[in-house]
């Protein structure tokens, strides 16, 4: 099974990334694989999301629930119908110390 794991330096407070991640909707406007997501139900903490992908001329395509912790910016999704034979994972937002540079 095929496993995926980025870490990315952003230089923003994580209070201002959070709600971009909450936004699934328009992820489409940054990540250029995603042909569209399109939220199907909304709930407390939930949303079930279907999303079409487009990865090397290959449609994908899935609906996924993703759970969102807001007091902590964590969001975790997971598939529940689809393409693929497993799909799920997490947002983690994750402060770290300032780096200063003496020169």
């Amino acid at each position: 099974m095929p496993y995926v794991e980025v870490t990315m330096p952003v230089n923003c407070d994580k209070s201002k990334i959070y709600p971009i991640l909450k936004d699934m909707e328009k992820y489409p406007e940054f990540m250029p694989d995603l042909v569209s997501v399109e939220v199907l139900e909304r709930k407390d903490n939930t949303t079930i999301t279907r999303w079409v992908s487009n990865v090397d001329g290959r449609i994908i395509k899935w609906t996924e629930v993703d759970t969102f912790d807001d007091e902590n910016m964590h969001i975790a999704y997971r598939q529940i119908e689809g393409d693929l034979k497993k799909f799920e994972g997490e947002w983690i937002l994750t402060d770290i110390r300032e780096v200063r540079r003496l020169n």
